[in-house]
């Protein structure tokens, strides 16, 4: 699998009232429409992403000093029907990770890496009752800090590249409803499986440049864009993406 690049858009900012009074498209709106009409793009059908945050209890005691640990559920059903990943963030000293082999040497702590030491394991999709089943046994330990979601996306082959387009919604908790932006999933289909980083770091480039090939002319405003750049290759890397992206709005 290729080096993908998730690539996240903005939603215009401003004044609540002033937007409901004179709406402004999404930009997801807006690039989907700009790209149908100007590239005449394979359609690759839909994309969908749902994604829960939890945050462990104890970062909200006072006096909390450690980074906060993370439990992600998120599901892909355009891309991986019938699983849910989770990942888990471990524990960590101000962005170390302790090694119980060197601690007992005395050594120094080895840095987290891009993915926050995430551990990921992959369960099968389940109703909506679920989650709330394990949040009664988890609510000693996690609560829940935010959730979102991707309803209606759409999924292109332009040339070498494929490319999925989502508008990212609040689906649970405060602002519940409200968009956040559009995410970008870029995918190369050229390129060798075993690329080293450089290759990756260019591949990281090369989709950046093609999204804005894309934005020209659209009228998308994309100066509050963020990139995350692939950490690893094949599925897991992917989604410990998704999860980097995700977590922005945890403040």
């Amino acid at each position: 699998m290729p080096a993908t690049t998730l690539i996240f858009i903005a939603a215009p900012s401003g004044n609540p009232s002033s937007l409901a009074n004179n709406p402004t498209p999404s930009p997801t709106s807006t690039l989907i429409t700009h790209i149908s009409r100007t590239y005449s793009p394979k359609p690759m059908g839909l994309y969908t992403l749902e994604h829960r945050l939890l945050i462990d209890t104890s970062s909200l005691l006072p006096g909390h000093a450690v980074p906060r640990r993370y439990t992600h559920f998120l599901t892909l059903p355009s891309q991986y029907p019938g699983k849910t990943f989770v990942g888990t963030s471990s524990a960590g000293t101000l962005g170390s990770v302790a090694l119980p082999n060197e601690l007992a040497n005395g050594s120094a702590t080895k840095p987290m890496d891009p993915s926050g030491e995430l551990t990921l394991i992959t369960i099968p999709s389940q109703p909506d009752t679920l989650f709330p089943l394990l949040m009664q046994r988890m609510s000693p330990l996690w609560v829940p800090r935010q959730a979102h979601r991707v309803e209606g996306g759409a999924s292109f082959l332009i040339g070498d590249w494929q490319i999925r387009i989502g508008e990212l919604r609040i689906s649970g908790g405060q602002g519940q409803g409200r968009v956040r932006g559009c995410v970008c999933e870029i995918e190369g289909l050229l390129g060798d499986n075993d690329d080293e980083d450089g290759d990756t770091q260019e591949n990281n480039g090369l989709a950046r440049a093609f999204l804005d090939d894309l934005l020209q002319g659209s009228g998308v405003d994309a100066s509050g864009t963020m990139v995350i750049r692939p950490v690893e290759r094949g599925r897991d890397g992917l989604i410990r993406q998704y999860m980097d992206l995700l977590k922005f709005a945890r403040s």
